[in-house]
């Protein structure tokens, strides 16, 4: 086993329970990739296990010919007594945030809930021990350190992150998320395309929270009267949210499309083969003698992308001006002036 992977399962007891598990069951341990090549599906058997930032791993295991790759996300799991020891913590914390000031940053609200954290928990290395039943705002939580770990990645995940497809955020090989209903959520992989994922919202009425919550945190808050949302997420990825019923026959469901903090260059889609040299060369001339030019597709054709691999073409001592619906562009030029519609007034 690579020296890379044992680290990262000593690092992550549940990463080894899950590889012991796999291994036992199917008699081998899946290749650790920190990060993959495009080679990759050419290949007819996949077995690889990725990491995209501790304490969360990728898994993907299956036959490329026969098209039964699947897409399993590797986090830790609560039981069902660290779910009522996390409820309470969540509980505590939300009792003293009352008399914390009122962070105006992520990172500010990372912080203090990190140090109300500490303040409600008591860490301990005896399984179990306490002085008797938890008293709401009087005792510390005892907690076991590995108890204290996972509660910690759960309230950032589900209070500054993307909740249960926090995974799926953090992967950068994935383009697409499809979630419809209560169901398990479909992506699109650079690499292998469609993919069935192993998350899942635990109920509906999960589903439904976190739907409420995300258009909100969006500005885009969604109801029965408003059931469709667009928008942006803190990362630039954007999202599509169907919240009723009555229009979305299969339960509320929302589609994401992932962003790329770093455009892909003109240099880089000539060598994928998604534009031949001429053409790329024409599109400078015309851009570099102020034409105008229109980029026009069908959706997921690649219009966002090759339009932001065209923007360096422009006069770098431009003024660039933007508007959109929802934040996708990215001139490097140092004077841009970024807009951003309203469908309504204020």
């Amino acid at each position: 086993m690579e020296t890379e992977l044992k680290k990262a399962m000593a690092r992550n007891p549940h990463l080894k329970t899950y590889l012991n598990e796999f291994g036992k069951k199917n008699g081998s341990f899946p290749k650790f990739l920190p990060q993959l090549s495009g080679d990759l599906k050419n290949e007819d058997y996949i077995n690889i296990l990725i990491p995209v930032g501790d304490p969360i791993f990728i898994h993907l295991y299956g036959s490329n010919r026969l098209k039964t790759i699947k897409y399993y996300a590797i986090e830790p799991k609560l039981n069902g007594k660290e779910k009522k020891k996390y409820q309470d913590v969540l509980d505590a914390i939300l009792e003293r945030s009352a008399e914390e000031e009122i962070p105006d940053t992520e990172a500010k609200l990372r912080v203090m809930i990190f140090k109300l954290l500490r303040e409600v928990c008591d860490i301990s290395n005896e399984e179990g021990r306490s002085s008797g039943p938890f008293q709401k705002g009087l005792d510390k939580i005892p907690v076991t350190p590995l108890e204290y770990d996972k509660i910690q990645y759960y309230l950032e995940r589900n209070i500054l992150g993307a909740g249960p497809i926090e995974p799926l955020i953090r992967d950068p090989y994935i383009e697409d998320v499809h979630c419809i209903g209560h169901q398990n959520i479909y992506i699109v992989h650079k690499i292998f395309d469609m993919l069935e994922t192993n998350i899942r919202f635990e109920s509906e009425g999960e589903l439904d929270n976190w739907m409420r919550s995300m258009s909100e945190r969006i500005g885009r808050p969604v109801s029965e009267s408003r059931p469709i949302a667009d928008g942006a997420l803190p990362d630039g990825s954007r999202i599509n949210i169907i919240y009723s019923t009555d229009v979305s026959r299969k339960g509320p469901s929302f589609t994401m499309r992932k962003f790329s903090a770093t455009p892909i260059s003109i240099t880089q889609l000539i060598k994928w083969g998604s534009i031949n040299e001429e053409i790329a060369a024409y599109l400078w001339l015309c851009l570099e003698n102020n034409m105008s030019i229109f980029f026009s597709g069908e959706t997921a054709s690649g219009k966002t992308t090759m339009l932001n691999a065209c923007l360096p073409f422009i006069n770098p001592k431009a003024k660039i001006y933007s508007a959109e619906d929802t934040a996708e562009v990215q001139p490097p030029h140092p004077v841009w002036q970024q807009l951003i519609t309203r469908e309504e007034g204020p």
